[in-house]
């Protein structure tokens, strides 16, 4: 198209003079009806694709467990659905068109998440202080940098073979101490001196002295708080085993491990909280 065509229909456009095929002069109304007929066109092929991905459900991925366990725990309390021990937030950044397949597919597999955010593209970690969320998990690693960065309790979800046993409803959670459970003082010392015997000193004379929380001490609370529920279900149930399982990773050994004991207990999470304290010298 040369450009004295494009001019001469430009100008005809605005002299009220630009005619159609049939030769009829068209008006900027009309031209304003069929760009907005085109645009409702292509809205609804895009919402008819959009339908079509509905259909089927997505098939589960590395974390579909670890939710499935934690979800089953509201069997303990008496309303499971207004008044949940465990509340699982759906953070997306699909828009709620596509998410519509997400929310059918949560159905399909019988979770219990009611309630969802999609963000159209955003990253929604600015989401988990008004939601109250103590653990955001992603397997989108930029999102989950960003979240730490901004002193949220994040982790990455790691693409890995799925291995899981149905019949097992365990649920077991393992927790770093330093810089994870508590804040990074203790490993700060390490880091600068370089000499573990300084190190054991450091602890030693701070021994009473609990750390302060790290990024995931409320998460710990909270599931210590649920293992406390399984005690009662305990009391009045005989033939209840406990599902819920904690351990304590830890570099330390004696005697820098009584520090962080002594934290666990000044948080209340122990002595039944944390069932397992696994400390070996690294």
């Amino acid at each position: 198209m040369s450009d004295q065509t494009l001019f001469n229909w430009v100008k005809a456009s605005r002299q009220g003079t630009l005619k159609g095929a049939d030769r009829t002069p068209v008006s900027a109304e009309q031209m304003e009806i069929s760009r907005l007929r085109a645009e409702l066109a292509r809205v609804k092929m895009a919402r008819d694709i959009l339908g079509k991905a509905t259909v089927g459900s997505i098939e589960p991925t590395i974390a579909f467990s670890f939710i499935r366990r934690l979800l089953n725990l509201n069997d303990l309390c008496l309303d499971p659905v207004n008044d949940p021990l465990v509340e699982v937030i759906l953070l997306s950044r699909n828009d709620p068109d596509t998410g519509m397949r997400v929310m059918n597919s949560i159905a399909h597999h019988d979770l219990g998440i009611t309630r969802a955010v999609f963000m159209q593209g955003k990253s929604p970690y600015e989401f988990i202080p008004a939601l109250n969320i103590s653990l955001f998990l992603s397997g989108n690693a930029v999102d989950v940098r960003d979240a730490i960065e901004a002193n949220f309790p994040a982790g990455q979800v790691l693409d890995s073979a799925i291995v899981d046993d149905d019949d097992d409803n365990g649920l077991r959670i393992a927790f770093d101490f330093d810089g994870v459970l508590a804040n990074d003082e203790s490993e700060s010392v390490m880091q600068e001196t370089r000499d573990l015997a300084k190190f054991h000193e450091h602890e030693v004379k701070n021994m009473m002295q609990p750390h302060d929380p790290g990024p995931l001490q409320q998460f710990l609370i909270r599931i210590a708080n649920i293992q406390k529920v399984e005690e009662q279900k305990r009391k009045t149930d005989d033939s209840y085993q406990n599902r819920l399982r904690v351990s304590l990773v830890t570099a330390r050994n004696a005697p820098s491990h009584e520090r962080a004991l002594n934290t666990l207990k000044s948080w209340g999470v122990m002595p039944k909280g944390v069932s397992r304290i696994l400390c070996k010298r690294v």
